[in-house]
């Protein structure tokens, strides 16, 4: 996870043109294959290490509560509470400096990462506001439908958060994020009128 924050150090540093002081530049190959490590095979060491379970021949309710299960509910969670925080907060730096097809792949990685975005309420939020954002503004239509995907599976798994908020902190994260579904799909319409 090191090698990650130190190519969104890079990203943030080349988009933001901030370039006060001499930087070693990565090797593209380099952060191609530690971006691509990260996107695809992170989550399968993760789910191994809190021995998460995601078989194929199960039915798809039993899929679906595997995708919304709490980490918080593994043994080694607290092992990896810091260095996954640190993670999804980056996830987070990274998405906002890239090209439309690379952000397509952070959108479906942060798919599979909301059950554990859930376990940062202020993360959660953030991505909540840049899904509503990308589902608006976006010219992609592929990114439009990851970020609804995004937005209905963040529902979901805050739904099944009962443990660790309270009712009425549920009802009010839901409806605040379907508020702003509905005003961001208000001000669209209204726009395209």
């Amino acid at each position: 996870m090191g090698a990650f924050r130190k190519s969104v150090q890079q990203t943030q540093d080349i988009s933001d043109q901030m370039l006060m002081k001499p930087m070693a530049v990565m090797n593209p190959s380099l952060f191609n294959m530690i971006i691509n490590t990260c996107l695809v095979d992170l989550l399968p060491a993760i789910s191994h290490y809190l021995s998460i379970k995601n078989d194929d021949s199960q039915n798809k309710d039993e899929t679906m509560k595997c995708q919304l299960f709490d980490p918080r509910r593994s043994r080694n969670w607290k092992r990896i509470l810091s260095s996954m925080k640190i993670y999804l907060t980056d996830i987070l730096k990274m998405i906002s400096s890239l090209s439309i097809e690379a952000r397509l792949s952070f959108e479906r990685h942060v798919l599979e990462l909301l059950p554990y975005y859930q376990v940062f309420p202020h993360l959660l939020k953030r991505i909540i506001r840049y899904s509503i954002q990308e589902w608006h503004s976006s010219q992609e239509e592929r990114s439009r439908v990851l970020s609804f995907l995004i937005l209905y599976r963040a529902i979901r798994v805050i739904r099944s958060n009962k443990n660790h908020m309270t009712h009425t902190e549920l009802q009010t994260l839901i409806n605040h994020l379907l508020r702003q579904l509905y005003m961001t799909y208000a001000v669209t319409s209204k726009n395209n009128q």
